[in-house]
């Protein structure tokens, strides 16, 4: 008896987490919704949507006619673009390891890249540096203009 006991206790706790889990996982709240949009690049670059909710400032407008905007273009045409490039040519994932996207793993590449210098690149929304930086402004530029591109 005792035995049955176990067994249906297991079952039913197992029940329970999955339930749980389930709940978890598919809940589309707007706070959900509202912490996606600013769970900018957490593995996929094509999380980057701060154009929603920023598309009329003037800093998007400005970056849209920026060398940042363009910059994976450009870097793209070069006869001398390789793969370690992207780091500072993109955003969103560091060159040649993999990120989670469409559920599996895949490596991006002078191929695959998709994203310009976007947003990600230097703002985190709710960042404590001024203006949402990542990191204190000289510090920040610095890791990509470098002299030696290296």
């Amino acid at each position: 008896m005792s035995k049955i006991i176990a067994i249906t206790i297991t079952i039913t706790l197992i029940l329970t987490i999955t339930i749980i889990a389930l709940s978890i996982t598919s809940a589309d709240t707007s706070d959900n919704n509202r912490n996606e949009q600013h769970s900018i690049a957490q593995g996929n670059p094509l999380q980057e949507k701060c154009y929603k909710c920023h598309e009329k400032s003037v800093e998007y407008k400005e970056w849209k006619t920026s060398g940042h905007a363009k910059a994976l273009v450009t870097l793209k045409k070069s006869s001398e673009a390789q793969n370690s490039c992207l780091e500072c040519h993109s955003s969103g994932y560091i060159a040649n390891a993999p990120v989670w996207g469409s559920r599996r793993f895949v490596s991006i590449t002078l191929e695959t890249a998709q994203n310009a210098v976007g947003c990600s690149s230097c703002h985190r929304h709710g960042a404590k540096e001024e203006h949402n930086l990542i990191k204190p402004n000289k510090n920040l530029c610095i890791s990509c203009h470098k002299m030696d591109c290296g």
